[in-house]
């Protein structure tokens, strides 16, 4: 065996994915969580490798998602017919400054590198596509020590600014709420928390003993980088890029991985869920990383050059077996029974589009109204944070399809059924879960088939057809109201 695993028994988190500033606001509702629930679009990521003269090389992946792009409609004219597409112009400047510098610093910058692409595109709908994106990588070669990093976009040649700026340079949503100080103490923990913001500190790698990791999104040649910020996918294995200096002298390598809670902080020790030891000959390239951004995939690809300065192992995360939360990674050699660390990183297993309702305990717990009796919600709601908490759990933990993992899949589906409920089904005077037609899509799902009639001088119906039973809605405004009618077994 080259590499041997290990796994502790981890706690299983209350709800995943909840939002510890959400959980201490006083009342949520769906509308409210609603705006809170969106991708801030752009991500970052940083690598970092041995450059000549004692520098290191800082290697930053970038990822644009459409939808924060501005599309511009243009106008195609050919010999026999006129198309349409949409372009968008896109570029990121990136200035480092000295780390003693204001957030908003004065003085000049100390290096500065801008990027820029152009993406077209045929159809609208891609424009709003959040699985479609430009990436690109950028470098810069500076000496070790702590810096300030204010990354600005422009799109169409106009500088982003606002909310979604600050939203940038702050690593948050643009929507992300803010809870306000209270008292001296977090008065001053707030003003620390804005001097850091933008903070890199670039490692010294000319020592000889160090390790770097880097996120995969797949492992097979040629290996190509996650490029989604600090994010893997909450429930889905991944993979992992281990370098380390060739030079190194160890009997064996060693990942440690903790469980760090919702945010991430280095003063949370956190709990120990899972190592692997790593011999010197597993799954191993040599050589200096270079990244490549394709044109035609928008992926990074990975590929080594012909130096033999650092070593590679490609190593599986089973995340499968790990909660939706913030995990630190550390890296140790060991030689002659002894371990030293030499390396260490952070990522967020995240949930990407989960469910709306599932930001806020009490609001995943209201939504169960539909499958879960009245008078037994209400006395849930008596209970304590606590016994609310433990409640739900048990609740989904009892209906788990696949025990042995932490995403559930049952849970993941109802509450789906609610978002979709509420974008069709919503009217001016009623959201769409709490209307006939959105309480039937979620206790049943979606329909076989939908049928909708419209009788000369009639009212309009719309017939679901399940495969057990037949079920009627008729309108009863010309808004989108339907009424259920007659259920048909």
């Amino acid at each position: 065996m080259k590499i041997y695993q290990s796994v502790w028994l981890i706690t299983i988190i209350v709800l995943t994915g909840f939002s510890q500033t959400l959980q201490s606001q006083s009342r949520y509702t769906y509308q409210m969580l609603l705006n809170q629930n969106r991708d801030s679009h752009v991500h970052f990521d940083f690598i970092y490798q041995p450059a000549a003269d004692g520098n290191t090389e800082v290697i930053i992946l970038h990822r644009v998602q459409h939808p924060f792009l501005n599309f511009r409609r243009q106008l195609i004219q050919g010999q026999e017919r006129t198309t349409t597409q949409f372009t968008s112009d896109l570029a990121i400047t990136f200035d480092f400054y000295s780390g003693d510098s204001d957030p908003v610093p004065s003085e000049p910058f100390i290096a500065r590198e801008t990027w820029s692409s152009t993406i077209t595109v045929a159809e609208f709908e891609d424009t709003q596509n959040a699985e479609l994106y430009l990436s690109g990588v950028t470098k810069f070669t500076l000496p070790p020590d702590t810096y300030r990093l204010i990354p600005t976009i422009s799109i169409n040649g106009r500088e982003v600014t606002g909310a979604r700026a600050a939203a940038i340079q702050q690593g948050r949503q643009p929507s992300q709420p803010v809870a306000t100080p209270r008292g001296r103490r977090a008065a001053r923990e707030a003003r620390e928390a804005q001097q850091r913001r933008g903070l890199v500190e670039i490692p010294d790698l000319n020592t000889g003993s160090f390790a770097r990791i880097t996120l995969l999104e797949r492992d097979q040649e040629p290996l190509v980088a996650r490029n989604h910020g600090r994010n893997v996918s909450f429930g889905e294995d991944f993979s992992v890029l281990l370098s380390v200096p060739s030079e190194m002298q160890q009997d064996s390598l060693e990942i440690r991985l903790f469980e760090i809670g919702a945010i991430p902080s280095s003063e949370n020790r956190g709990n120990t869920v899972w190592n692997a030891f790593i011999q010197p000959d597993y799954n191993t390239n040599k050589g200096n990383i270079r990244f490549h951004a394709s044109s035609s995939t928008s992926e990074i690809e990975i590929h080594f050059n012909d130096s033999s300065e650092l070593r590679h192992h490609t190593i599986q995360i089973p995340n499968h077996r790990f909660a939706n939360a913030w995990f630190r990674a550390e890296v140790y050699k060991w030689n002659d029974g002894e371990s030293e660390k030499i390396g260490e990183t952070t990522w967020q297993s995240r949930w990407f589009n989960m469910p709306t309702s599932l930001l806020n305990l009490d609001v995943a717990i209201d939504m169960l109204r539909f499958i879960v009796s009245s008078d037994e919600l209400r006395q849930v709601r008596r209970s304590s944070q606590q016994e609310r908490e433990e409640w739900f759990r048990d609740f989904w933990e009892q209906r788990n399809p696949t025990p042995d993992t932490k995403f559930n899949e049952l849970m993941a589906e109802y509450y789906r059924r609610i978002d979709f409920a509420y974008r069709e089904f919503s009217t001016p005077s009623r959201a769409g879960f709490d209307s006939d037609q959105g309480r039937t899509y979620i206790v049943n799902g979606p329909p076989d088939n939908i049928e909708r009639r419209l009788p000369p001088g009639g009212v309009a119906t719309e017939v679901w057809t399940y495969p057990n039973q037949t079920i009627i809605f008729r309108a009863t405004t010309g808004f989108g109201d339907f009424q259920l009618v007659n259920p048909t077994n």
